[in-house]
């Protein structure tokens, strides 16, 4: 499959594009105020896609808060398309373009494994398959019964 997909980088302005792929995975982003926070920061951010078919299939958007540390702000894929090897593909592209940058660190949050969630248990296990460690684990980041952790990375 990764064969055929074709990758773009750096564009501005995908929120509505980006969109469509948030929503085929409401797992991980059903909050509709969460959906419209995202388009709002990928319309902001330089975002990374992935297309098949001339279809949009994966994203993901990364915010610098100094200039050799980034935050992968958010990386999805479209459920039809899991387990196809594009979120890794995208992620290694994510590391190629911040070492490109000068960046030292990546650092990305998600739901704790302390929430029990199943699909965030999938997701924290790919970031520590990409080599990812736990820095803070937090009660209210995102609000009451939502516990976060941090994640970071040397690259």
């Amino acid at each position: 499959m990764t064969s055929e997909v074709t990758y773009q980088r750096g564009v501005l302005g995908l929120g509505k594009e980006c969109e469509s792929v948030l929503r085929t995975v409401p797992e991980w982003f059903g909050r509709e105020d969460s959906i419209q926070h995202y388009i709002e920061d990928i319309n902001k951010m330089e975002t990374s896609t992935a297309w098949h078919n001339d279809q949009l299939i994966g994203f993901y958007a990364v915010n610098f808060h100094f200039p050799k540390v980034a935050e992968l702000h958010v990386l999805a894929v479209r459920k039809e398309y899991h387990r196809a090897g594009i979120g890794g593909e995208l992620y290694k592209r994510v590391e190629d373009e911040l070492k490109e940058k000068g960046a030292k660190f990546i650092q990305v949050k998600t739901l704790s494994p302390r929430a029990k969630n199943v699909d965030y248990q999938k997701t924290y296990e790919f970031y520590m398959k990409h080599g990812f460690t736990p820095l803070e684990d937090f009660d209210e980041l995102w609000g009451e019964d939502t516990p976060s952790i941090q994640l970071i990375k040397g690259i």
